[in-house]
């Protein structure tokens, strides 16, 4: 895989007229592979791509596409990780001028002489390997980039100009970002937004496909995503045994009232008190008891 990657970086790093068929021809499995958009399509516009396009190399912080500027181009990642960022400003505007003055600072370090990511606006998400980004200016009447794209670690990337793009991958993509669009607008969840907003949330919603029996999270592990089913089912389980670590204070009002009703239920049954029964939950050797809460299938979200 690594001398694959040498050779794509080799081909793409080359002049276009020295790009040799047999050199493009040999990378396209291995690039559909690496991203959905790719395995979409067709096999003369995926070579007019790896003949035409170029590559780009970023460092952890650098700044890949300001929010405000002119987009001529959009990106696919080959390797490493970038965030996306946006400046939003209120429902009525706050003039042109504090507008740019915001975009003006993109880029500026801090006391430490890093990037200063409050200068970014909200944090939208992350992208890895695969991913394209940088479209939505081009899919615009007015190319105007509406977000922040930095670098996380160390970058590369396929860059496809505004002429390729046009005639290798615009259908594509613009239908992509429609059905994303048309998502958003039919669910409730988003029917009090912004037309701002709305297209925000397209820039950082994409659709994954899952095999039988695939995990889409864990039990405990820090929230990343939320999902909308659009076909298919899931099932929602739960190791009640991890719910005491999870929510302490509501495990131990829970716990308390457990106690109280089981001593009222003693009492009344005048029998010994159970100070000395140990809740089964509180054993430090408990069982895994995984417990099937519901199924969730097509329009709902988790």
């Amino acid at each position: 895989m690594a001398n694959t990657y040498e050779r794509v970086l080799n081909v793409i790093g080359k002049k276009p007229p020295l790009r040799q068929d047999f050199e493009i021809q040999g990378l396209l499995p291995w690039l559909r592979k690496k991203s959905k958009l790719f395995s979409t399509l067709k096999t003369e516009c995926l070579k007019d791509i790896v003949r035409n396009c170029s590559v780009g190399k970023f460092q952890k912080d650098d700044v890949i596409i300001r929010q405000g500027e002119i987009g001529d181009c959009f990106y696919i990642i080959l390797a490493g990780k970038i965030s996306i960022f946006i400046i939003n400003k209120d429902k009525e505007g706050t003039g042109s001028s504090d507008e740019q003055s915001a975009y003006d600072v993109i880029g500026s370090l801090d006391s430490e002489g890093n990037l200063d990511r409050s200068k970014l606006g909200n944090f939208v998400t992350s992208l890895g390997s695969g991913f394209p980004f940088g479209e939505v200016a081009l899919v615009s009447d007015d190319a105007v980039r509406t977000a922040t794209i930095i670098a996380e670690e160390e970058t590369d990337l396929l860059v496809v100009d505004r002429a390729l793009y046009n005639r290798a991958v615009r259908d594509v993509l613009a239908a992509e970002f429609e059905e994303k669009q048309f998502f958003i607008k039919h669910n409730d969840m988003f029917s009090s937004w912004i037309p701002k907003y709305r297209k925000q949330l397209a820039m950082a919603m994409y659709k994954e496909t899952f095999p039988y029996e695939s995990v889409l999270v864990r039990q405990g592990d820090t929230v990343q995503n939320i999902y909308f089913i659009v076909s298919g089912q899931v099932e929602i389980r739960a190791d009640i045994n991890m719910h005491e670590s999870q929510y302490p204070k509501l495990y131990r009002l829970l716990e308390d009232e457990r106690e109280k009703l089981i001593k009222e239920k003693r009492q009344r049954r005048q029998q010994p008190e159970v100070e000395n029964i140990p809740p089964p939950l509180r054993k430090k050797d408990a069982p895994v008891k995984t417990l099937k809460m519901c199924y969730l299938g097509k329009n709902e979200s988790l």
